[in-house]
């Protein structure tokens, strides 16, 4: 299953998991959507070990968390961000990143380039 968190909060969040869903789907992959924000609390009971979890504009925090999912349930975690606090966190060594680490591109642009190259 595919758990795609996107920032809720801004339009650019918004869009990019529009973004991933619309990629997901014409892939024919199931998946769940996750309106998030930092102060959020996350829904871990809910992941299961082989999902693929994605972070659309938007970070699981403390970082080390998402790393976590992956050690320790066996997921995929894919990071599509463009906010230096995740690049700059050491997370995206441990985890997938499609990232921006100089801030140059906005999480949407991210997202389209991860899911409709």
């Amino acid at each position: 299953m595919n758990r795609v968190f996107y920032h809720r909060m801004d339009l650019d969040g918004r869009a990019a998991g529009a973004i991933a869903r619309r990629g997901l789907e014409a892939q024919g992959e199931p998946l769940r959507l996750y309106p998030y924000d930092y102060a959020d609390p996350f829904p871990e009971d809910e992941i299961r070990g082989g999902d693929t979890v994605w972070f659309v504009d938007v970070a699981w925090q403390p970082f080390e968390n998402m790393a976590r999912l992956a050690r320790e349930r066996g997921c995929r975690v894919v990071s599509i961000d463009h906010h230096r606090s995740v690049a700059e966190s050491g997370v995206l060594a441990e985890i997938e990143s499609h990232c921006s680490t100089d801030n140059s591109r906005a999480g949407c642009l991210l997202a389209w380039e991860r899911f409709a190259p």
